[in-house]
């Protein structure tokens, strides 16, 4: 099963600024195929574990991820930065990783 990247709700151009992301930012993550309201995952910055979801019953999407602002400062500077999330399949449990994305987190002047 191939997951199409997230989006970051305050990313302009592949860009995060810091004041756009003042109370922490957002991962958008469209529907895939064969979702099912048990399945559940996170969402990872640089193979770190940041934000956690969870379909349920009523099936809506996009999903939408809150992720700290102290991650965007942890983060900050150093370049592209690369999001992913990673799906656990409620009828195996398998783990289906996204295809990645990359950002750039800038400090504001």
């Amino acid at each position: 099963m191939e997951l199409q990247p997230l989006q970051i709700k305050e990313a302009v151009g592949g860009v995060i600024k810091m004041e756009a992301v003042d109370n922490g930012g957002t991962a958008i993550i469209q529907k895939w195929l064969n979702v099912h309201p048990n399945d559940e995952g996170v969402v990872s910055i640089n193979g770190n574990n940041v934000g956690e979801f969870l379909v349920g019953q009523a099936l809506q999407f996009p999903l939408e991820v809150s992720i700290p602002k102290k991650v965007f400062l942890d983060h900050s500077g150093q370049g592209p930065v690369k999001f992913i999330y990673t799906v656990f399949g409620g009828s195996d449990g398998n783990p289906y990783p996204s295809l990645p994305v990359s950002y750039s987190i800038e400090l504001a002047l």
